[in-house]
């Protein structure tokens, strides 16, 4: 009975550790990543990072957009620089909503995630979409 309960045990630890790093994996070559996100229907739009001074610690940037979804990707060199850009995106995201420009952009509807290098927002669908890479 303990043996079971042990093997059940580590059946279960080696399944949540296997899905976590299946659900936390995003694509890590900007090339490949927007090809990929062609594939899915997603067209390449003028980015708002072009108009940022985010420096020499990106590798790449990409904004797609499909009907009504639409996605921001940046590629950091370095974690470092990840986590530190992390914070600036909803100040980014707050400054989308006061601008004239933009306010045509349901930004309630965008999230913004990190994953080691990488920092994105977008809705919930583009996102999806960009994991599913």
């Amino acid at each position: 009975m303990k043996k079971k309960f042990i093997v059940t045990l580590i059946t279960l630890l080696i399944m949540t550790v296997l899905l976590s790093l299946l659900v936390a994996c995003v694509p890590s070559d900007p090339e490949k990543a927007k090809e990929k996100m062609s594939d899915l229907g997603y067209k390449s739009a003028t980015s708002l990072f072009g108009l940022m001074n985010i420096g020499d610690a990106v590798d790449g940037t990409y904004h797609g957009v499909k009907d009504s979804d639409s996605l921001f990707v940046i590629w950091f060199k370095n974690k470092d620089d990840a986590k530190e850009f992390e914070g600036a995106v909803q100040e980014l995201i707050d400054s989308i909503k006061d601008n004239i420009l933009f306010s045509a952009i349901d930004t309630s509807k965008y999230e913004y995630k990190r994953s080691g290098k990488v920092v994105y927002f977008g809705t919930e669908q583009a996102i999806k979409d960009f994991q599913s890479l």
